[in-house]
């Protein structure tokens, strides 16, 4: 490791070390943590919401909030919300220039939940751009620091510091995923632009032009072959072998290149496109990095050429000039969309053109689309004498295909037509739309939906083009089976018009015309209201129906939404439905944010439907225990006496100091809780049938304030030699215990290097420590400090005598593996971890030698079954033989042990049978997958 990354893990910890201080709330760093304030003359978010959530717990601790009166409070205590997933804080540290050297008062951007187009277009700002333009503003504190509340998106922040004495300023950005609620850094450097000019052949800037900024960057392999001067003949001068230490054949690397597109802009009119920002686009080089490639970046021009048209220049200082690119002669390209039939195709398509034979070339490739009611996608420039292949898809991206190679413009300034027949290889639904009074329904908007008996085949939102006509492709499975059926709707209108239609046939090519469709008011399938359990109207809910329907490979019958027929309730919870129903069974599904979803059986009548749901719950508790007690060691189980399948099983939490109990989503019922050790399966704490009501959501009276740690106690296990020398033992300790019902078992303990601390609510424990070449005494520990003793021991050799004359050269594994396991307590995800480890550990494996020897550690003394295995483990897999069983009994300090073993011969010969059957049989298609 060197100096620099030493010094970035150091400074990771500390940023560990503070967030889990924030976290936890009780700042054990010392620190405050900074007000958010604004800037003279400047405009900043508020950020009183954050305030508003810290103060939940605390309202919770006084038992008042500031609207009530006493007495209303003390009848209303189920109206203080506590949400623990949305009240930590975010908080962001950034630094300057350098990680340690705070960035004080420096303005911070966050754009939480941003889903604007520039994301997804690679011609965009950048997201530090986005961030600074679009997102709400903060000042950090003279520490550096922005606390908020937990993110509800994903979200992008940024960072700046202004430039002194007119010189660029600093910034940095970095992307942030929903729900983070731990410290984050933002490292801002110097601001640096690099700017390119884009002229025609007599220097007249150029508007609109694609540009690219490539960096080269270096690709490593493992090579073994050792002769350079032939790798250097293969691959080209500019590729550079390198080697390891000392020039160790299996540390052999070759270095090759790649350009990798980095950022893209088009020019504006005076044909400049600039690149902010351009130390955030600079890839971080790594220490076996040749230097040369570290700031070798280019400009270059992202038209279709014969020629790339680029300009390379050094990334470190950047160049203060601006760098030009010449286009060179070019023409045009206009790719017409049409249908299989020669219609035209008016709805939105997305075309790339590329070059033939560069389609890895990211410069050679340039995407246009077209938008709706046009008929053509025109590419402005595009290289004289070259072949161009397109690359195209519609918006849905359910539809993509390829267009065959053809010429492009020989001549400067010529314009090459080609159809470009949309979806070749999908069949279409084409024909026109018209009201009621039979006028084309031009620019509408509506949704399209082509069901089979087994449901959606195909469905789009479709909006009609200045005819009225559209096109609707789709791709005709297997699964799907007639009668098929077409709907459409006119969106955003009620009573909803449209029409529904049994299609006589369905082809799996082509276009099939349908002609004029004339639609009308589709019928209502049912009204209705949505309340919740207190009769109140809920506004939002979404109503679905659905439909029984044939699914998969088989008959089995599920429930599945009808695409496009589902309302929302109004403020008064009423809703209509509106759509085709054929026969078969529906339902209703409801969902309603803070509520249970619920279905409602059979469909409704017509004359309305009232559908009740319940309000969300939630089960919150408190718990007062020591300080040396961690929240994760504590378990917390809920168990729901009406549904047993409503279990719940989670952690306590730590929340602003408190440690809390916290289960979200609970419906109303009679429930039991209990408290456990994560080692340990039984409860020790427990309290029964207490009731949650719908809509609760505060702190339970029987919850609060539980006292746990009066009947905990804490030991400390330290792990020694015969010498008082401390060892770091790999393999669990077991401990022994007496479950409720009276039988014994047994439960695993980690060691933490030398280390195990143990929690238990029983004042004594026995435990069995256990690990490769040494031997522990069975040992019982009280509370406090305790210390185990292991003695090394002789390793075991087991002795086959004539096997290896019955397999001669081919490989063998020898194991003894216990007959009493004496396995560790399996309940839950971690002591299942335990239990594989304590049980692959307590098997021991050796190769046997030419003298017919294997030698072997078990871990304890006892009887084993001993397996000899035979084969390769990755061609064929291993062969399995039992050879018998032995006792081992090792004592420390004693002579070594050695354990004779007799072998079947017949036995050995059949082994050997199916080892050559394995090899002999073709390899698997996962073999591999796996290596």
């Amino acid at each position: 490791m060197n100096k620099s990354s030493l010094l970035l893990l150091v400074m990771g910890l500390l940023l560990a070390t503070a967030s889990v201080g924030l976290y936890l709330g009780g700042n054990p760093s010392g620190l405050s943590v900074p007000t958010t304030t604004a800037a003279d003359g400047a405009e900043y978010a508020s950020t009183s919401n954050g305030a508003v959530v810290e103060a939940a717990f605390s309202n919770l601790e006084q038992g008042i909030e500031s609207e009530h009166s006493e007495a209303e409070v003390a009848a209303e205590r189920t109206e203080v919300v506590v949400d623990i997933e949305e009240s930590t804080l975010f908080t962001i540290q950034v630094w300057d220039r350098k990680r340690g050297v705070v960035a004080a008062e420096a303005e911070v951007f966050v754009l939480e939940g941003y889903r604007g187009s520039e994301l997804s277009d690679p011609f965009g700002p950048h997201q530090c751009e986005l961030a600074i333009a679009k997102g709400k503003r903060y000042r950090a504190s003279s520490e550096g620091r922005v606390a908020l509340p937990r993110l509800q998106d994903r979200a992008i922040v940024a960072a700046t510091l202004p430039g002194a004495s007119g010189a660029p300023g600093a910034s940095g950005v970095l992307t942030v995923r929903k729900g983070h609620a731990e410290l984050v850094s933002v490292l801002v450097r110097d601001d640096e632009t690099v700017t390119v000019r884009v002229v025609d052949q007599v220097g007249r800037p150029l508007a609109n032009v694609p540009v690219g900024i490539q960096q080269r960057i270096p690709q490593r392999r493992r090579n073994f072959t050792p002769d350079k001067d032939k790798l250097r003949l293969l691959l080209g001068e500019q590729n550079i072998p390198t080697q390891g230490k000392e020039g160790q054949k299996k540390d052999t690397r070759i270095v090759t290149e790649k350009l990798r597109m980095k950022a893209r802009r088009r020019t504006g009119a005076a044909g400049l496109a600039v690149f902010k920002h351009f130390q955030l686009y600079r890839e971080r080089s790594a220490s076996w990095w040749p230097k040369s490639y570290i700031n070798s970046f280019e400009a270059v021009l992202m038209v279709p050429l014969a020629k790339p048209v680029r300009a390379a220049f050094g990334g470190q200082p950047v160049p203060e000039s601006v760098i030009e690119l010449r286009m060179p002669q070019t023409g045009s390209v206009a790719l017409r969309t049409v249908d299989r039939d020669g219609r035209p195709f008016t709805q939105p398509v997305r075309a790339e053109l590329r070059v033939a034979g560069m389609k890895s070339s990211p410069w050679a490739r340039t995407s246009m689309r077209k938008l709706q009611n046009e008929r053509e996608i025109v590419f402005p420039y595009v290289g004289v004498g070259a072949d161009l292949d397109a690359f195209c898809r519609l918006d849905d991206n359910d539809f993509r295909w390829e267009m065959s190679a053809f010429p492009g413009p020989v001549e400067a300034g010529e314009q090459v037509a080609v159809d470009l027949i949309v979806a070749p290889g999908a069949a279409m639904l084409y024909g026109r739309l018209l009201d009621q009074d039979g006028a084309a329904l031009a620019g509408a908007k509506t949704t399209l939906l082509i069901n089979s008996v087994r449901g959606r085949l195909e469905g789009e939102e479709v909006t009609m083009d200045d005819q009225g006509r559209f096109h609707l492709p789709y791709n005709l499975s297997e699964r799907h089976q007639s009668p098929w059926r077409l709907q459409v709707r006119y969106q955003g209108r009620t009573p909803v018009p449209g029409l529904a239609m049994t299609l006589a046939t369905l082809p799996k090519e082509g276009v099939v015309d349908l002609g004029d469709l004339q639609i009308e008011e589709v019928a209502q399938i049912t009204y209705g209201r949505v309340v919740n359990d207190l009769g109140e109207a809920l506004v939002g809910a979404r109503v679905q129906l659905q439909r029984e329907r044939e699914s998969g490979r088989g008959r089995r019958l599920s429930w599945q939404d009808e695409a496009f027929t589902v309302a929302t309730t109004d403020e008064a919870g009423d809703f209509s439905l509106f759509g085709d129903v054929e026969a078969g069974n529906y339902r209703l599904r409801v969902t309603a944010d803070e509520h249970f979803a619920c279905q409602e059986p059979g469909l409704p009548s017509r004359d309305g439907v009232v559908i009740e749901m319940l309000r969300r719950s939630r089960v919150v508790g408190s718990v007062l225990t020591p300080e040396w007690l961690a929240s994760r060691r504590v378990r917390v189980h809920l168990e729901c006496h009406s549904s047993p399948g409503n279990n719940k099983d989670a952690k306590v939490f730590d929340y602003q100091g408190r440690k809390m109990i916290y289960f979200d989503w609970v419906r109303p019922g009679i429930y039991s809780l209990s408290l456990r050790i994560e080692e340990f399966p039984d409860a020790f704490v427990t309290i029964d049938n207490f009731e949650l009501k719908a809509g609760q959501r505060d702190e339970h009276p029987r919850l609060k304030g539980l006292e746990i740690g009066g009947g905990l106690f804490r030991y400390e296990v330290f792990a020694v030699d015969e010498a008082g020398k401390s060892i770091a033992p790999k393999t669990p300790m077991r401990g022994r215990l007496m479950r409720p019902d009276g039988r014994d078992t047994f439960v695993g303990f980690n060691w933490q290097k030398d280390r195990a601390e143990i929690i238990s609510s029983q004042s004594s424990i026995e435990v069995l420590p256990e690990e490769p070449g040494f031997r522990a005494a069975s040992q019982t520990l009280i509370a406090g400090r305790n210390t185990v003793r292991f003695h090394r021991v002789s390793p075991v050799t087991v002795h086959t005598p004539g096997m290896r004359e019955l397999v001669h050269t081919e490989s063998v594994w020898i194991s003894l593996e216990p007959i009493d396991v004496g396995l560790v307590e399996a309940f839950d995800s971690r002591s299942r971890r335990l239990a594989r480890t304590v049980a692959n550990a307590s098997s021991s494996y050796g190769r046997l030698n030419n003298r017919d020897r294997a030698t072997l550690q078990p871990i304890r003394d006892g009887r084993y079954r001993v397996v000899a295995r035979l084969g390769g483990k990755r061609r064929s897999g291993l062969t399995k033989l039992t050879l018998g069983e032995v006792v081992v009994r090792v004592t420390p300090g004693g002579e070594p042990v050695e354990c004779n073993v007799a072998v079947d011969a017949a036995a050995v010969i059949a082994a050997l049978e199916v080892v050559a059957q394995k090899r002999a049989a073709p390899p698997s298609p996962w073999s591999a997958w796996r290596r």
